[in-house]
C-alpha cells in the first residue's frame, strides 16, 4: 500500500515539475479537501528534509560546512571595509 502510495507520490511531483500545465488540469479535475491534501502532500513533503537531515545526523554525524561563515573565518585583527561605514579607508 505505502509503495504506491509513494510511487503516486513521486510521479505527481515529477509530472508538477517536469509538465505543470497538464498536471495542473488533472489537479483541477480533483475533488480533494483541504485536509486530504495537507496530509496527502504536504505533511509528506515537508518530512523529508527533516527525515534526511536525521538519517545524515545518525549515519554520518555532525554538520561541517565546506566555507566556513565569513564571520567565523573573520578575526578581530582583521579590518575590512564595511560596505555601511561612514569613515573613507585609510
Amino acid at each position: 500500500m505505502w509503495a504506491s502510495y509513494l510511487m503516486k507520490l513521486v510521479n505527481r511531483v515529477k509530472a508538477i515539475l517536469l509538465s505543470p500545465r497538464a498536471e495542473w488540469k488533472v489537479i483541477e479535475q480533483e475533488q480533494d479537501t483541504l485536509f486530504d491534501l495537507l496530509i496527502s502532500y504536504v505533511a509528506i513533503l515537508a518530512a523529508i528534509p527533516e527525515i534526511a537531515h536525521f538519517i545524515g545526523q545518525s549515519l554520518i554525524g555532525g554538520y561541517a560546512p565546506i566555507v566556513p561563515s565569513l564571520s567565523c573565518a573573520r578575526s578581530s585583527s582583521t579590518s575590512w571595509p564595511s560596505p555601511w561605514s561612514t569613515s573613507s579607508p585609510g
